[in-house]
């Protein structure tokens, strides 16, 4: 059964460029509370023939392909999900955030533009107190390099710690029901017991998610570290990207979709 999508072109401009950030709300539209995930579609501007396979056209693959999965869930089949469901009492959210990347360099003014823009008009409508959870995805679905072997997912908030274990506990089902699977990276990247960043409780690297953090958002900022090897560099093509992390995560998110909309 396909769901009932509403689509927003949140359309603005600033500094002499248009920007548009586009909004997928899966029905009820009236619902209590949002789940949003996001990622930005925009890449840098400033880098000639650049492509931003990893920042971030991998990770709004992995957006897109959780909307098809949206779509062909029975959500009757869910008991708990269909009470909720038909209550209006949460609902989902897919952000496509433009202007992430600088103009020119980093700063707080030229940067991250489509997200400041929309946290700003939702904090005046009243929109944003719906958001229960925002889950950003950026810089995920790169090959690992011998430079880059390894990385890890942080949990950097409290407020959204409980959201970080239950994404691992999804991992760990995820990495268990594969493990014969050859193609698949068994190494784990989501760590609750690493609780470093966690105690800082502060914003650590800069992202489409600070505007909505410092309106008081519970966050979830799922990005490597270290960052890919190709990282805003020319290199960043889609050859340096792996479909089996890819599809690992996609997967993963899936799981993590219904969970947060069936849990009590």
């Amino acid at each position: 059964m396909k769901q009932n999508w509403t689509i927003e072109l949140d359309n603005f401009e600033e500094k002499g460029y248009n920007y548009t950030n586009m909004i997928f709300t899966l029905n009820p539209t009236d619902s209590k509370k949002y789940f949003v995930f996001a990622a930005h579609y925009d890449t840098l501007v400033n880098i000639e023939g650049f492509i931003g396979a990893v920042d971030s056209a991998a990770s709004c693959s992995i957006l897109l392909y959780l909307s098809q999965f949206l779509d062909t869930v029975s959500f009757e089949d869910i008991d708990l999900l269909d009470k909720k469901w038909n209550n209006n009492e949460v609902g989902i959210k897919i952000i496509f955030f433009d202007g992430e990347e600088a103009i020119h360099e980093w700063t707080e003014t030229d940067s991250i533009y489509g997200s400041r823009h929309l946290a700003e008009k939702w904090t005046e409508t009243g929109e944003i107190s719906q958001i229960e959870l925002f889950i950003l995805l950026d810089l995920i679905g790169g090959k690992r390099t011998e430079k880059v072997s390894n990385w890890k997912i942080k949990s950097y908030y409290k407020s959204s710690h409980k959201y970080y274990q239950e994404l691992s506990h999804i991992e760990d089902k995820y990495l268990s029901e594969n493990n014969n699977t050859k193609t698949v990276i068994q190494e784990k990247e989501l760590f609750p017991t690493d609780v470093l960043y966690l105690m800082l409780n502060k914003i650590l690297i800069e992202d489409d998610h600070v505007p909505f953090y410092n309106a008081n958002v519970s966050i979830l900022h799922l990005i490597p570290f270290p960052f890919p090897e190709t990282w805003h560099t020319i290199d960043d093509t889609f050859e340096t990207l792996d479909i089996n992390e890819i599809h690992r995560w996609a997967s993963i998110l899936c799981d993590f979709a219904i969970k947060l909309l069936s849990d009590e």
